[in-house]
This record gives C-alpha cells, structure tokens and sequence, in this order.
C-alpha cells in the first residue's frame, strides 16, 4: 500500500491519526519535508517507508502508531455488456486505467507518484 493516497485518518482501531507535519502527541522524523514523494498529507494514512500496509502516528498518547484498514482494489473488474448504441460521453477524458486516481483504495500497482484527481474510468464509469 505505498501507492496510497486516499483521505482515510483513522487506524484500524479506531483512533484518529496524528498530522504528519506535527510532532505531537509523537516526535517523528516521517514529516513532509523527509519524504516529499510519499503523499504525507494532513493527518491521512500513508505508507512512507515501505511497510507492509498503510499506517499513521496516533493522536493517543499511548499508542504510537498502528495500522489503517485500507480497502484494496478488486483483482480484476468486470467488463460491461456490449451495447449496440455508442456509450456515452466520458465525464473526463479518456486515460489508461492504470491512470485512475487512488482515492479509495490501494491497488499497489504503479501510481507511487500519480497526484492527480481523475476517478472515472477510460469508459466513464466512476
């Protein structure tokens, strides 16, 4: 899940994430500034070192960290039926599905740098 950049804040447990561009109730050196690729945005779960799941620092002073519950994308999405009139007009244009934006779920599957916002699909399913 390094490539995630969704606005989930909250740990599996339930606790609220601590701001990574703050250094309390936890001192850290995962700040923006030391991973300016990783997406260290506001106090949302992320991945920046590479650990097995997204995660984030606690506003719990008893607990330093823990693991977000990040939904991952399905293996594979059905392609729709056939139609015999033309689809509709794409609500965006038309991009490689690999291009879609991460803000849902982790697919871990070549965006770690894509910031983008597009969530529609290259056959404008949202």
């Amino acid at each position: 899940q390094a490539d995630y950049r969704g606005n989930i804040a909250v740990t599996k447990s339930g606790k609220v994430c601590q701001r990574w561009d703050t250094q309390t109730p936890h001192s850290h050196n995962r700040s923006p500034s030391d991973f300016p690729n990783a997406g260290l945005e506001e106090n949302f779960c992320r991945n920046p070192d590479n650990e097995g799941f997204a995660w984030c620092y606690t506003e719990d002073p008893d607990e330093r960290w823990e693991y977000c519950n990040i939904p991952t994308c399905p293996s594979s999405v059905p392609s729709p039926a056939p139609s015999p009139s033309p689809p509709p007009t794409p609500l965006a244009p038309t991009l490689d599905p690999d291009q879609c934006s991460l803000t849902v779920c982790s697919c871990e599957i070549r965006q770690v740098d894509f910031r983008g916002t597009i969530a529609v699909t290259k056959d404008g399913l949202p």
